[in-house]
């Protein structure tokens, strides 16, 4: 058996070259760095998720908040 290395410019073309090579009879076995890693539970998955948001960047195109709340309520209400 031999080993082919092939370095892609995006993942979209890798993912193509992936799908591509999956349906060649005598490729064996493929393996590659495209799949996310993926935090062992829950809480590690919200923590990172928060880690990315920046301070004070939540909310910043809420202009009034009292009537983002209030707008947030009826859209409650009307269903």
């Amino acid at each position: 058996m031999t080993t082919l290395r092939i370095k892609v410019d995006t993942k979209k073309n890798a993912r193509l070259l992936k799908k591509l090579l999956q349906n060649i009879p005598f490729v064996k076995q493929i393996e590659d760095d495209l799949q996310p890693k993926q935090a062992s539970s829950q809480y590690d998955q919200l923590k990172s998720i928060l880690n990315t948001i920046q301070p004070g960047n939540l909310f910043n195109q809420v202009d009034n908040p009292v009537d983002w709340q209030k707008k947030s309520r009826d859209e409650w209400e009307a269903r």
